[in-house]
This record gives structure tokens, sequence and C-alpha cells, in this order.
């Protein structure tokens, strides 16, 4: 299948690209090769390139397999013609005794000549070079001379995501997500075509092939202008709420077991709130100017005084208590928690006044403001629930069997639409909800937690742990282009839009050398 989209560049190498092609080749019959594809090598040996079914594919059911033998099997797609732009493929290193390796090729004149950069299980290195005239030679990083390449981890057995972006002389590799180096070479300047490359006995399987070329510049979608460090905290963060009048954001430090409490204003932390389980959902009620926290270890709803952020209430009996959400109207706050339930909260009172049963654990969540109903994802079921609030019952199931793993979720009532983020395989799927059925599905960046809808600029965000913050454009109710991935840090996957202060924020786990910190981004 091959999907056609908008999308930007990732690291400022250049400034967008041209609507780009994705293959997934689950329209090729297996054992053939795709439509306009040619298996060839460079060097001596039999390649051989086939389409196959694979169960762990990232797009099911079908994968791209090299399973010959030769100096350098090489597969081109011939209908291509790109000077500047980018390439990107999922690639996962099956066997091989010899060599273990995946790269993509880019301005390829034939199975001679052309630039490749290439992951290496068994070295567990990524290297770029130029072939020219069948003779391989590795390129110097920028900034050092000599050497070979990078060291990285590229385990076997696990699909990895190799990019590349180029403009004039200038290379950019990226393996999942990470940027590794930059390089430069005025061998091969004119377009060329794309493709792909293993070595030797390398067994390899491909999915998700991915290329662009530059288009006429645009301006970023979202532009990073705040760094907020959060020293000593430790472990992946959970989810956000906002105090838009006192300027303060709220953050779920769930592997750390604090409520982080920041001043966006001033760019500082305020608060580091100790003594939580698990903090995972976030609440701010403006009056009475306090602050709810789920937690999942303990099950307990904590009610904090928003000024000394004391404890002035604890609900308790909400085992693995997760997301939360809050109906300005009825003044009822609900909670997804358990096996499976939603906790009807009186925000007056504090009482729980009545639980909703679902199929198992909910995820996200979404309440009409003009109707009834709560949209609620819950992926070990393989559905979204239809829940009515008033009569406190399930009214339908919308089956989520082609994308599973649904975990995110965003309404635009308007236009009844409702976003789904999808990680098996990464999608974003938008259902109507006025007749229950799908209308598009595009591809999205892996392991996404969370999706907001800008209704002003018609655009959805989407942060992914595979190390980027997707933006895609509503052309339409029912047309979705993916017009930017901004690339952030592996790991990197909750975040909080804010309508009222124009702002996105992005939770930034601690990770080797990389520390906690929230990063701001102003849409443009």
């Amino acid at each position: 299948m091959k999907t056609w989209m908008t999308v930007l560049l990732t690291t400022g190498l250049m400034a967008c690209v041209s609507p780009a092609e994705t293959v997934n080749f689950e329209d090729t019959e297996v054992g053939k090769l795709p439509v306009h594809w040619t298996g060839a090598k460079t060097g001596e040996g039999e390649p051989k390139w086939a389409v196959v079914a694979d169960g762990s594919a990232p797009s099911q059911p079908n994968v791209l397999k090299q399973s010959g033998v030769a100096t350098y099997p090489v597969c081109i797609k011939e209908d291509t013609r790109i000077r500047d732009g980018y390439v990107e493929v999922k690639f996962k290193s099956v066997s091989g005794k010899e060599d273990q390796a995946g790269g993509v090729l880019w301005r390829c004149k034939d199975a001679d000549n052309y630039y490749v950069a290439r992951a290496n299980a068994n070295e567990d290195n990524v290297v770029l070079y130029k072939t020219v005239n069948g003779k391989r030679t590795a390129l110097d990083i920028v900034g050092r001379k000599g050497g070979y390449g990078v060291k990285e981890p590229v385990p076997s057995g696990t699909w990895h995501t190799l990019r590349v972006e180029f403009a004039g002389n200038k290379f950019t590799v990226i393996l999942n997500g990470k940027k590794l180096f930059d390089a430069q070479d005025d061998t091969f300047t004119d377009s060329g075509k794309v493709g792909l490359w293993t070595k030797a006995d390398s067994v390899t399987l491909f999915d998700d092939f991915s290329y662009g070329s530059v288009a006429a510049a645009q301006p970023a979608t979202l532009k990073l202008i705040q760094t907020i460090p959060l020293p000593g905290v430790t472990g992946r963060f959970d989810h956000f709420a906002i105090d838009a009048k006192g300027h303060r954001l709220f953050v779920a430090a769930l592997g750390n077991n604090t409520l982080e409490v920041v001043d966006i204003a001033a760019g500082k932390r305020l608060k580091s709130i100790a003594g939580l389980h698990k903090p995972t959902g976030v609440l701010y009620l403006a009056n009475p100017n306090q602050v709810g926290v789920a937690n999942g270890d303990d099950g307990t709803f904590k009610l904090l005084d928003g000024a000394s952020y004391d404890v002035v209430k604890s609900l308790s009996s909400l085992d693995d208590a997760d997301n939360v959400r809050f109906d300005p109207k009825a003044r009822m706050i609900y909670i997804g928690y358990g096996s499976g339930a939603l906790a009807v909260i009186d925000a007056a009172t504090m009482k729980q006044t009545g639980s909703i049963k679902l199929p198992a654990h909910p995820e996200s969540f979404q309440l009409e403001s003009g109707g009834a109903r709560i949209f609620v994802n819950v992926p070990d079921a393989q559905q979204v629930a239809v829940i009515d609030r008033e009569k406190q019952s399930v009214t339908a199931a919308w089956p989520m069997t082609e994308f599973q793993a649904n975990f995110p979720m965003a309404l635009d009532e308007v236009n009844h639409r409702l976003f789904i983020g999808c990680r098996k395989p990464a999608r974003l799927v938008v259902l109507d909800t006025t007749t229950a059925k799908p209308v598009t599905s595009i591809v999205i960046s892996e392991d996404t937690d969370d999706l907001f809808y800008d209704a002003t600029r018609k655009r959805l965000y989407l942060s992914c742990g595979e190390g980027y913050l997707d933006v895609v454009a509503q052309r339409d109710a029912d047309r979705y282009e993916r017009m930017e991935r901004v690339a952030t840090v592996p790991g990197a996957r909750t975040s909080f839009y804010s309508p009222q202060l124009d702002r996105l924020w992005l939770a930034v786990p601690q990770r080797s050398t990389q520390p906690a910190e929230i990063r701001t981004y102003q849409p443009e």
C-alpha cells in the first residue's frame, strides 16, 4: 500500500519535503517484488529479494525480505528521482554469520554507484559510505577526521528506524529518532533513485519505506521556545494539567512518585510534591483552586490544596487509577481505573456517586460538551466504548481490530470526528462519531501516548516515544496529512496542549546523559 503525505524534515537540514510516499508492501503478492522495484547486487553473488508475510511487521501483514547471499544486495525503486530530501525505513536483522546489516540508498545511479547509510547488528555501529563503480568508501563524520561511523546498539531481532536527510553535499543520519552524525561529500550531486541495501549473508526484513524530495520552504509548525529543567526527577512521566490563569503546569512524574509543579511564565519548577504512588492522571479545579492526582499503585485520588499543596481529601478503592476528566457543567469528575471502569465523583462533595463498567482497563477518554457521550479507549478489549453519562452505562462498542493498542484520543466535536492514536501498527485513526465508521488512517511515529486537537489551526499534535512530535493537518473533515515530524528524544511520549495559552509542553524523561526537562513549543 502507498500512503501519500506531506512531512517536514526533522533536523533542520532543510525546511520541508513534497508529498512523500510510504510503501509498506501490503498490496504486493507474497513471493514477488513490488512494482517499480528491482533487486540487484554490487559485486558478486545471488541476492534474493521478495515480499513475505511476517507476524512482527510494523504494518501488517507483509515485509520485504532479503535472504540471498551477495557482496552487497541492493533493491532499487526505479521510479524515483530525488536530489535533496530524505529516505527512511524500518528494518530488522534476522540472521547472518558474516554480517547482519540493513541500509538505505539515495542518489543511486545504478547498482554500482550510490550513497548508502547502514546499521550493523554484528558490529553495533552505523556507517555512511559512497559506492563508486562498485568500490565502497566510508565517509568522514563532520568534526572528526578518520574513524569508521559511530558505535550504536543495533540488536538483531528488533525493529529499528533508519533515516537519512540530504541536501546539497550535507547528509544527516538518524537511528530510532536519535541524530547520530553529519557527513559531507560531493561525489554524487545530481538526482538519483532511492532504495535498500544489505551485505553478504544478512537476512533482513524491511517495512514502511518512506521518501520525499525538497519542496518550497515552509515555516515550522512547532517552535521550541523554552526548556525547563527538572533536576533529580527520574523515571517516566504520565499526564498533565494546567492552571492557565496562574500559569502553573502540573506534571505527573510517575516513575519518580512525585507531582512536579512548574511556573511556565518564569520557566522554573515551583515545587516537587512527594509521597505519591505512581501518579498518573492530573486535574486542576480553578474553583476552589485544588489539584486532583490519581495514583495507580495505592488506588487513590488525592485532592491537594492549590496554595499549600497539602492533601485535603483522599478517595480510595480505585485500583490502577489512571486518566482523569472533568465535566464542568455537571461538576462531575471521571477517573478510569481497575480492570474496567470509570468512577463518577461529585466535585462538590468529593464523594463517588457511581461506577460505569467497562470490558477492560480504560486509557484516554473524551467527553462531549454538547452531548452526553463519553468515548473511551479500551485497548485490551480492542474497542472504543461509548458511554451515556446520564444513564451511566455503555451504549456501543466500536471495534479497533485492524489498528490496535489504541491509547491516546482527541475529539473534534464540531465535525463529529474522533481521533485515535494506535501503536499496532502506528496509525492515526479517524472515526465518524455519527456513524461509528472509520473515515481514514495515516502513518504516524511509533509509541504515541498523547494526542491533542488544535481547533484554531485545524491540526493534531501527537507525542511519540520513538522520538518525535507529529503534526497532522486537517484539510477537511475527511482529509488529513502529516505535516511535520519534530525530532525530540526517544521516550518523550507524554505532552499537553493548552488552547487558552496556545502552547504545547513535552515531558522529556531522564535517560543516560539526557536530563529530565519540560520543553515548551509555540505553534506557528
